[in-house]
């Protein structure tokens, strides 16, 4: 009962050469896959470099900003004032403070610094004793708005004195 079952020489070389066939493609498909998939892996490698370096780059902008701290000597002036006030007007492109430094011969100085800026009004005003002495003033970014200049300065003296002072007022952002 056992039968064997035989097959043309012809139909075993045709489904050999299918095999070979198939297996080919597939080894080709594969190869063709893979070079695809290596030449994406090694864009997006590219491209995670790139945005790893912007990424450095911009940590590093921000540190210098951080530390950057840009001195910027406005007014070093001598005014001979007598029951008056005088003082100036700036634009501020950065955020930061301004150190007032006073000489002067009267017994008190007065020094006011306002600013207006997106609605908000910002007025101090200080005395400086004794012939001297600094004062630091916030200030905001403030560009010319429709009252003038965004930052002001004034001095005043006391009523019936003259004052001869020497101001210095010097910008750090």
């Amino acid at each position: 009962m056992s039968e064997k079952i035989m097959v043309r020489r012809s139909v075993a070389v045709a489904l050999g050469v299918i095999c070979i066939v198939l297996v080919a493609g597939l080894v080709g498909a594969f190869a063709y896959y893979v070079t695809v998939v290596n030449s994406e892996i090694v864009d997006r490698d590219r491209t995670i470099s790139s945005l790893n370096s912007q990424v450095t780059n911009l940590q590093d902008d921000f540190a210098n900003f951080r530390s950057l701290n840009v001195m910027v000597v406005l007014k070093n002036q001598t005014v001979i004032t007598q029951d008056e006030e005088f003082g100036w007007d700036f634009t501020f492109q950065y955020s930061g403070y301004i150190l007032v430094n006073v000489t002067s011969t009267s017994y008190f100085t007065t020094v006011r610094v306002g600013w207006l800026n997106y609605g908000f009004q910002y007025l101090d005003q200080r005395t400086i004793r004794y012939g001297g002495g600094n004062q630091l003033f916030p200030i905001v970014a403030s560009p010319q708005n429709w009252m003038g200049a965004g930052v002001w300065i004034n001095f005043g003296t006391p009523a019936n004195t003259t004052n001869t002072a020497t101001v210095t007022v010097t910008y750090y952002y």
